[in-house]
């Protein structure tokens, strides 16, 4: 269900890229430390018995679950971000009938007070650029961009970032990472000189000279495939008091 609900109602925002996300997405749906909030909606008389158990003492808070219709669900995790204990919503998908009508924002506030509860230092979520309305919902939250968004980053530095940190897998370009603005123009030398386009495959970098050259055309590609599709959202974020 949460596969169908999330491919009708995102499909049109990544367009042509949707095929790869929706791989991504669904490694993401079964990841063990993935929660989730499923969102029902029960006829009154199944409410009613609900109500008469619990006033006599029975737990029932899934007593109705399964005869009732799903109308969304919101997929979290706990997380750590910058040092910071965070709750990261994954997703968050309604049915288009109950779009509008202030479910969304009561989820957010049940997220919040979840994250609040479980001493989490922040709540973050990740909003494509193309999606004004879902921006402006959580805008109207007091959700902003963070400050390490890759939106706000230039992804070379990105880049020159995560090569730093893993640098034992790259132990043999040392000398060319040891100054970040020597890298990022390295970089920017290295696509010029190759004509490199998105498509361009591994027999052009074959076909070029040296090892070297080879691993900039992996970094590259790297870039475009990775960098750029994440500066093409959002990362927002509320900290909590």
């Amino acid at each position: 269900y949460i596969q169908n609900l999330l491919k009708a109602n995102m499909k049109g925002t990544y367009g042509s890229e949707w095929p790869s996300e929706e791989k991504i997405k669904r490694r993401e749906m079964v990841a063990p430390e993935a929660r989730y909030i499923l969102i029902c909606q029960y006829a009154d008389s199944d409410i009613a018995k609900c109500f008469m158990k619990q006033d006599s003492g029975v737990e029932c808070a899934h007593v109705t679950c399964r005869g009732g219709r799903l109308l969304g669900f919101v997929h979290y995790r706990f997380v750590v971000e910058e040092d910071v204990p965070v709750l990261y919503v994954y997703e968050l998908q309604l049915e288009s009938s109950v779009q509008g009508k202030g479910l969304g924002k009561f989820l957010m506030q049940l997220i919040e007070l979840i994250a609040c509860k479980s001493q989490m230092g922040a709540v973050m979520l990740t909003v494509q650029k193309s999606n004004t309305d879902a921006m402006a919902f959580y805008n109207n939250l007091g959700y902003v961009i963070s400050s390490t968004s890759p939106s706000q980053v230039d992804p070379l530095v990105l880049l020159y970032q995560e090569i730093v940190s893993t640098r034992t897998r790259y132990s043999y370009v040392d000398s060319f990472i040891s100054h970040r603005l020597e890298f990022i123009e390295a970089m920017r030398s290295c696509a010029r000189h190759l004509n490199l386009k998105p498509s361009a495959n591994w027999r052009k970098a074959t076909n070029a000279r040296g090892n070297t050259i080879r691993l900039w055309f992996y970094l590259y590609l790297w870039l475009h495939n990775k960098l750029w599709r994440d500066a093409a959202a959002h990362v927002c974020v509320i900290y909590l008091e």
